[in-house]
């Protein structure tokens, strides 16, 4: 029975690891890994759990209602430097998520940097990828939310932002 209880404990870490790697865009891995070992590059990943509290904490309710199906959300922030260390582009990693099967759902202006959102279908029945660019002139920024979030909640804050500019 031991030996029972042990191979459904393995198989089911197994499984958890191959979901996890499933799970996630290939274009966010190359972004990373292109910098990796950069000066001033830094990686973050959150549960999609901490993203609602903190939401909840900072009296957010609604944005915590938009993104209650968030599984995860990876962040990576890339100054200019890197790029030109790299001979890259952002137009170069552009073309890269449009291999990736990722398609633009907005741009807009914010406070000086260049905003865009991007979405790929559902690599499973329950979740879809959505990738943000944001460029400013000192650092890029990749942010990548795994899950389902209310995506007219953003296109509306995204338009009373646009009214107030």
């Amino acid at each position: 029975m031991k030996r029972f209880i042990l191979s459904l404990i393995l198989l089911a870490i197994t499984q958890l690891a191959l979901q996890e790697s499933f799970a996630q865009s290939q274009s966010f891995q190359t972004f990373k890994n292109k910098f990796a070992g950069e000066d001033d590059v830094h990686c973050f990943k959150v549960s999609g759990f901490i993203v609602r509290s903190v939401l909840g904490m900072a009296g957010e309710h609604e944005a915590k209602e938009a993104v209650r199906g968030i599984h995860r959300v990876r962040l990576a922030v890339v100054p200019r430097d890197a790029f030109n260390a790299q001979k890259v582009s952002v137009n170069g990693f552009r073309r890269i998520l449009h291999e990736d099967n990722f398609d633009e759902m907005m741009s807009f202006r914010e406070n000086g940097d260049h905003v865009t959102v991007y979405s790929n279908s559902p690599r499973h029945d329950d979740e879809q990828c959505y990738l943000m660019l944001v460029e400013s002139d000192e650092e890029v920024v990749l942010i990548e939310v795994l899950g389902n979030v209310n995506e007219t909640y953003f296109k509306n804050l995204v338009k009373i932002q646009s009214q107030r500019t």
